[in-house]
């Protein structure tokens, strides 16, 4: 079963990443070649930002990590040859029933995919603002998503079954520019709209390194009760009259945690990626809802890439480069 990766242009660290996971595969890949494609694992063109296997199942770990760093994702994916534009227009239009979108994503032949999709039912993406609140995602949602691409004029690369919302995975919002303590806010309002499953209002939340307060913000408007725990006590004023209380401790040290039972656990804390990976095992085994981001230095080492695997074997785990995340992943788990 085939699929489409799209990663990030002009991204030195998405490149190494993705470089890295391709070396520890072990498995055959091949630049971008319409015979090659044949006889490798994945196709990789770094300058059209995309990759695709032609043989690797979804569930191989290679297949996991990828999604893991890739802006988009398209199951089910095929290369087709078509003549024209139009006998393009008539097998896709084949694959839409009455709820499925088309876009053309924006590399290779882009005038001529914006052809097939003027050809095709599509929508203009409207940029939202704030957390995802149910109404708003369920209007969003409601449509499934094709995407292609032109590799060379006969030849598209395509899958109707894509992952996100927003086009190629770009989740750039109408920002608020006076409320926020910090640009981190945007972390969390995409993570909201990617995730099926977040804080609602009442939940109580233990939010970890709150420092300045960007996530306690967004906490905040979307209702929650939120206790705070960092080693400084620099929260912004507006947060600080907000919340239930402030604690002094280590993130990554439990028994410093201020006692209570959370809905949720949030972390944006710098720190070794170690030490997240870490956090997030312990929060596991406790069956404790989380969502915490992993930062990197460089390109991951062997070792954190293994243990992230082994996180992500447990379904109740996911796992996420946003498109607001620098040099870091994001990672959540639901109890269910």
């Amino acid at each position: 079963m085939s699929s489409i990766f799209v990663t990030r242009l002009n991204d030195a660290w998405s490149d190494a990443c993705i470089a890295k996971i391709l070396a520890m595969s072990g498995l055959q890949v091949a630049e971008h070649d319409l015979v090659q494609k044949l006889l490798a694992d994945f196709v990789h063109d770094r300058k059209l930002g995309l990759l695709w296997s032609t043989s690797v199942r979804p569930d191989h770990a290679t297949s996991q990590l990828l999604r893991v760093w890739s802006d988009d994702f398209g199951a089910r994916a095929e290369i087709s040859a078509f003549k024209s534009i139009g006998e393009a227009r008539r097998r896709l239009a084949d694959q839409s029933g009455s709820r499925r979108i088309w876009r053309s994503i924006p590399r290779g032949l882009v005038r001529r995919g914006a052809l097939l999709q003027d050809q095709l039912y599509h929508r203009k993406w409207q940029q939202p603002q704030g957390w995802a609140g149910q109404e708003s995602r369920n209007q969003l949602g409601k449509f499934d998503r094709g995407a292609f691409v032109w590799l060379d004029p006969q030849h598209l690369l395509w899958s109707a079954e894509f992952r996100e919302l927003a086009p190629e995975g770009n989740w750039s919002f109408i920002e608020d520019r006076v409320n926020p303590p910090s640009r981190a806010y945007l972390k969390l309002w995409e993570w909201s709209w990617r995730s099926d499953f977040r804080p609602k209002s009442g939940d109580r939340v233990l939010d970890l390194g709150a420092s300045p307060g960007g996530w306690t913000w967004v906490l905040l408007e979307a209702g929650c009760r939120v206790v705070t725990l960092d080693r400084t006590s620099e929260l912004h004023p507006a947060v600080r009259e907000r919340i239930e209380s402030a604690h002094q401790g280590d993130a990554f040290d439990l028994s410093s945690w201020p006692e209570g039972n959370w809905d949720w656990v949030t972390c944006d804390v710098i720190a070794a990626p170690e030490r997240s990976l870490r956090l997030i095992e312990e929060l596991r085994e406790r069956n404790q809802r989380f969502v915490i981001t992993v930062k990197f230095k460089g390109v991951p080492e062997d070792r954190d890439i293994e243990r992230l695997l082994h996180q992500l074997d447990d379904r109740r785990v996911r796992a996420q480069r946003l498109w607001h995340n620098k040099h870091e992943i994001t990672v959540w788990m639901d109890r269910t």
